[in-house]
């Protein structure tokens, strides 16, 4: 067998070997299952004083029960995002969120009306939780988080939205920033020419 064939063969068994290995070795970042649903004790224990972050946001449960989340969703608001003050609790193996909203519309301020959402919550073994609101639709109302942090690690960022929106301005979210970037790009690469390509 000519010595280049024989190794590509071997470079391709050991690489086929260490797909299979890593396929068949769990992994941190596995989707693991969620348990039943927790309990009120657990539910406390798992969200007092910590906090949850998403893509599209983040929420904070303090240990005294204050309520305090910011999120964008330009799904349901045209100018987005929210943040929402409140209080929250473990009650009857639910998670309770009793919270007023805030957006701009139009450049106004809008509070939205106070509104008391019940959830089930659902820990998994690496401390992720799901929050499930049991709507009719069971496409709709489930959130999958990883494990809360402790603390409000995103605290600066909530003030710094909260102080826009109450003042009527729109935080533009990052699907607008990049609306607005990539024509800027693509303008200011048709102006330099190939040097663009460079940077």
């Amino acid at each position: 067998m000519n010595k280049s064939v024989f190794r590509t063969a071997a470079a391709a068994t050991v690489t086929l070997l260490a797909l299979i290995i890593s396929a068949c070795t769990p992994t941190q970042t596995a989707k693991q299952a969620f348990g039943p649903p927790a309990t009120t004790a657990e539910i406390t224990q798992h969200l007092s004083g910590k906090s949850s972050s998403t893509s599209f946001g983040g929420a904070y449960y303090a240990e005294n029960g204050d309520y305090k989340s910011f999120y964008y969703l330009p799904e349901t608001r045209s100018e987005a995002p929210e943040v929402c003050t409140g209080s929250w609790r473990a009650h009857a193996a639910k998670l309770k969120v009793k919270e007023t909203c805030k957006y701009v519309s139009g450049g106004k301020t809008v509070s939205g009306d106070p509104k008391t959402t019940g959830y089930t919550v659902y820990i998994n073994e690496l401390g992720g939780f799901r929050l499930d609101e049991q709507r009719e639709d069971p496409s709709t109302g489930k959130w999958e988080l990883r494990k809360p942090l402790k603390g409000f690690p995103q605290e600066a960022s909530f003030i710094k939205m909260q102080k826009k929106i109450e003042s009527g301005q729109k935080v533009m979210t990052e699907a607008e920033m990049m609306v607005i970037s990539v024509p800027l790009s693509i303008a200011y690469c048709a102006l330099v020419g190939p040097m663009c390509l460079l940077m």
